[in-house]
């Protein structure tokens, strides 16, 4: 079964945190056709779309997408 998400965040920088976690299109094999896009929306949104053959790969790399924004939005505002 293909699952597919759609996630949108806000930002204080959509385009240089995007840029920080977007990845190349992951489509490597062994890795549960897993595809991954990262786009900003605006200057304080940003997109996210992961699909995945398997739903715990999906909410796995989710959870790993918002932890590592979490981390590059708490640098971002050292700065």
């Amino acid at each position: 079964m293909r699952c597919r998400a759609l996630m949108i965040t806000e930002s204080r920088d959509a385009g240089s945190i995007s840029s920080s976690l977007d990845i190349d299109n992951l489509e490597v094999e062994g890795s549960e056709n897993l595809y991954i896009d990262i786009k900003p929306i605006d200057k304080k949104r940003i997109r996210t779309v992961v699909k995945s053959n398997k739903i715990g790969t999906l909410i796995n790399t989710l959870d790993d997408i918002i932890r590592c924004q979490i981390v590059a939005e708490n640098l971002l505002a050292k700065n």
